[in-house]
């Protein structure tokens, strides 16, 4: 397999994967221990008696939608970009993603994996880079946009995050988001800056010996034609059909929506007074900050965030349940899957290396 992605089929790399799965879920399942002593409920269980079916099975009808929202999106960016592959294919990276962006801290492995199983399907690493980058990028701005406002004008949602100084955490992340608004801008406007950057930080490296200069020279040389045409696939999107572009945002719109309407569904089920605006709102502030989380999928983040923005809504007894329903439908299925898919395809590249 491609070592420049770093998903090889060797034992040692095997073992590691194994590591992340066992952190992964040990933090999640201290996560919801942590959970129970917070709202004071020392005997830890999960109470599924609470969930009515009509509950049930809404939440089961949402989940294939939201699945397919997912691969959907990506399809499409794909095909606004002119790469050719199929649906099939797509969905089935669609889960990997899931797997290994909840193994990799700040969730930066799904992306690489992605790129580098679309690699081989013999699609260059620009136009993979591009896809997933734009795919990353598209909800992004959504909640850069629409999270900082509601933390900044809802009162009931500030008064519930003070306690993590949320002013100066949005702040930075307010920050970084604009940094990266900034970096892609200059890809798609002026690409020879970014090139100039990355010229200028090699011949330091080069010159303190850091690096090798002839390894180096092989590798610079690709980068820049790398950026050129990672640019030229931003403008190609932006510029591309119409149809593939509305349909890319569409489905993201979608595929955001329907992951919120998981805990809609899950709080009105016990808790018919709260507004679904307040949900929504509140579900938005909840993701936004699980982008920047350092830990492996946002584990525990995410766990303790919904906690602390949902726990009013229904009873102390309830909200661990709640949590765990959350996660499962929004992260465990997929996990799940995608761990089953990626191991395949290790092992099915692995014997196919041997014959």
């Amino acid at each position: 397999m491609n070592s420049e992605t770093n998903f090889d089929t060797n034992k040692k790399s095997k073992i590691k994967y194994l590591i992340l799965i066992a952190l992964f879920i040990t933090i999640s399942v201290m996560s919801l221990i942590a959970i129970s002593r917070f709202v004071n409920d020392q005997s830890f269980k999960l109470s599924f008696g609470i969930l009515s079916k009509g509950i049930i099975i809404k939440l089961i009808a949402l989940a294939p939608v939201y699945f397919l929202m997912d691969t959907l999106r990506f399809y499409f960016i794909l095909k606004a970009i002119d790469v050719k592959i199929s649906l099939g294919y797509i969905a089935k990276l669609t889960f990997i993603n899931m797997f290994i962006s909840n193994i990799t801290p700040f969730a930066t492995g799904g992306g690489l994996a992605q790129i580098h199983f679309l690699t081989k399907k013999d699609i260059h690493i620009a136009d993979a880079t591009a896809a997933t980058s734009i795919r990353t990028v598209i909800p992004l701005i959504f909640f850069s946009i629409t999270a900082p406002l509601i933390l900044i004008f809802n009162k009931s949602i500030v008064g519930m995050t003070t306690s993590i100084h949320t002013a100066l955490y949005t702040i930075i992340l307010v920050s970084i988001n604009l940094m990266t608004i900034l970096g892609f801008y200059l890809l798609i406007r002026n690409p020879k800056k970014i090139k100039r950057l990355l010229l200028y930080f090699t011949i330091r490296l080069r010159t303190k010996k850091i690096i090798k200069s002839t390894r180096s020279k092989r590798k610079i040389i690709k980068a820049l034609h790398t950026i050129d045409r990672f640019s030229s696939n931003i403008k190609r999107y932006l510029s591309g059909q119409r149809k593939y572009l509305m349909l890319s945002l569409l489905s993201t719109l979608g595929f955001l929506t329907t992951s919120f309407y998981f805990t809609v569904v899950l709080i009105k089920g016990l808790n018919s007074s709260v507004s679904t605006i307040t949900i929504l709102l509140s579900q938005i502030v909840v993701t936004y900050f699980m982008y920047f989380a350092p830990t492996p999928g946002a584990t525990g983040i995410a766990e303790g965030g919904f906690t602390l923005l949902f726990k009013s809504f229904v009873k102390s007894g309830e909200i661990v349940t709640v949590t765990f329903m959350w996660r499962f439908f929004t992260i465990y299925i997929g996990f799940i899957i995608g761990a089953t898919l990626f191991y395949f395809e290790i092992f099915r590249t692995e014997r196919n290396n041997n014959q």
